[in-house]
């Protein structure tokens, strides 16, 4: 019989539903409950989960052995410190945090408390199931589009921490390396924070353009690598791709990949479980924190172009 470890959830909105549903499904997970400063919203998941609602984090801790934030983005530093210092594991949904500050005092405070921290950029495993981290050559070029619709969500951040992040991670891990130089641009209409960035990245292996906005007339989510051997182009909506590389990548990696964000959660559960690295760490995180921060500063000294 598979073990099963005690799991919560802190985070009872839309992004915390799906979590609450996988960690009702998984395995290895025996689902205790959730917390949410809005109780009458926790009590509404818990009671579709079965599961408890917990009226503090203290209660919470003292029931469950790993935890899952989904949150809004500036809450998330808070909270998985207190899950660090109450030495619960933790899987932290994108961003890791909102400053490259509390991204690496997290990461140093669950070194210290020997506990797993995992990142929620389940895109890797997309991309990991179409072959790309495998492929022996450095890419020229990375051009990814994230664009979407006026929501309201993730307002609390821009859309750079919002949604260019996961685009972030990707470019990290394919170059391998960081950049040399970032030049961006951003627009804010909605509020305080930015919601349409473009960024160009520069590397010593080639360059990356990246492309966000949370205010488009409709929903986009592409990726476009060359290679000197030929050009790579991915859809993350369709789940479909296009390769004129030699490289045996997999057209069928949507199969393999059906649901990444429940491959991250059983990824999470399957390390605390049998040791070894982290799928997603949160010292990768905390990269992708750094590239979103430099990303928005360089915004800043090129405001509204």
């Amino acid at each position: 019989m598979t073990k099963r470890l005690k799991t919560g959830l802190i985070g009872a909105g839309a992004f915390g539903a799906n979590h609450a549903r996988q960690l009702s499904q998984a395995p290895a997970s025996d689902f205790q409950g959730v917390y949410d400063t809005d109780a009458d919203r926790a009590d509404d998941m818990a009671g579709r989960y079965g599961v408890r609602a917990f009226a503090n984090l203290d209660d919470l801790f003292a029931a469950t052995e790993a935890l899952i934030i989904a949150t809004p983005a500036r809450t998330h530093a808070a909270l998985a410190g207190a899950s660090v210092a109450a030495k619960r594991h933790v899987l932290v949904e994108k961003p890791l945090a909102a400053s490259l500050d509390d991204a690496r005092a997290l990461v140093g405070a669950a070194a210290r408390a020997d506990v797993i921290l995992q990142a929620g950029h389940q895109e890797r495993f997309v991309l990991k199931a179409l072959g790309l981290f495998d492929v022996p050559e450095k890419p020229l070029s990375v051009e990814s589009v994230r664009e979407g619709p006026f929501t309201g969500r993730g307002m609390d951040v821009s859309v750079t921490f919002d949604l260019m992040i996961h685009d972030l991670d990707l470019v990290a891990v394919l170059f391998g390396d960081a950049p040399s130089e970032i030049l961006a641009t951003g627009r804010a209409e909605r509020g305080a924070e930015y919601d349409t960035v473009e960024a160009h990245l520069h590397f010593p292996a080639g360059r990356a353009r990246l492309t966000a906005s949370r205010v488009a007339e409709k929903r986009m989510r592409t990726m476009r690598v060359t290679y000197p051997s030929g050009e790579v182009s991915v859809d993350f909506l369709s789940r479909t791709m296009s390769n004129t590389t030699p490289f045996a990548l997999d057209p069928g990696f949507a199969e393999k990949a059906p649901d990444p964000l429940g491959q991250n959660v059983r990824a999470f559960l399957a390390t605390i479980l049998n040791g070894g690295a982290s799928e997603i760490s949160g010292e990768s995180g905390a990269a992708a924190v750094a590239l979103a921060a430099a990303i928005d500063t360089a915004c800043a000294a090129r405001p509204n172009r």
